[in-house]
């Protein structure tokens, strides 16, 4: 709020008032080049820590997605070996062979972008340009489809798994199944495809994550370029992502 304060005496003369005036507008403006000048830095500050914090987000969760997807894959190969042993012991008529170690420590790839949320909340998304807020927006659009495939992937583990435990009480061995009809086989295949289907999707919207993310890690905020770079083949090892 700016104050305008009176004058202590009248002008006098027209070239007074003149001087009066002029002194007025000259003081406005300093005032207000003064106030748009520390809301510019203050503007400034809040953009260079957002991203800051917005890096380091991207960071986590480019690490996190590469590790996941290492999981992701070894259990699509689990589910893959698995359907080959149903398939023959259909074929042979044997009874169904006791399946390799499944991947354990399963884990959780969460919306972490916290960050980016609070930015959203709190409105401060707008201290950014355009091209790094639509970059952040498809990164976050990116976690909602993983979202949902990790809970149908959930929701296909736990059919699956519930047909398993019918035969297997505790462990799943090579004598589990000596029962299981054909059909009961054939269901089998079944829940294993619907399982491996979501992971399939899983392990898409990670590569997805990790590519998006590292591309912004690397300062490429261009939309065009985020979407064609998302589909880009996994890399064996974590890359330098730090610009």
């Amino acid at each position: 709020m700016l104050d305008i304060h009176p004058a202590h005496h009248a002008a006098s003369t027209w070239r007074d008032f003149f001087i009066h005036i002029i002194t007025i507008v000259l003081g406005l403006l300093i005032a207000i080049g003064l106030e748009q000048t520390v809301e510019y830095i203050h503007h400034r500050h809040q953009r260079e820590e957002l991203r800051e914090a917005l890096r380091q987000d991207a960071d986590t969760n480019a690490r996190d997605a590469f590790i996941s997807y290492g999981w992701f894959t070894a259990y699509d190969n689990w589910t893959t070996n698995r359907i080959a042993q149903v398939h023959e012991a259909i074929r042979s008529h044997r009874p169904l062979a006791a399946p390799a170690l499944r991947p354990s420590g399963r884990p959780a790839p969460d919306q972490l972008e916290p960050a980016w949320n609070a930015a959203k909340s709190s409105g401060l998304v707008s201290v950014l340009p355009q091209d790094e807020i639509k970059a952040y927006a498809e990164v976050d659009r990116l976690f909602g489809e993983l979202e949902r495939g990790i809970y149908a992937g959930a929701e296909a583990e736990e059919k699956m798994r519930s047909f398993e435990s019918g035969f297997c009480e505790h462990t799943c061995d090579d004598k589990s199944f000596a029962d299981a009809s054909v059909a009961d086989l054939r269901e089998y295949i079944r829940l294993l495809k619907a399982t491996q289907l979501t992971l399939v999707w899983t392990t898409g919207d990670l590569r997805d994550i990790f590519n998006a993310e590292t591309a912004i890690l690397q300062g490429r905020h261009d939309l065009a370029t985020l979407q064609q770079v998302e589909y880009q083949p996994m890399p064996s090892s974590l890359p330098q992502t730090k610009p």
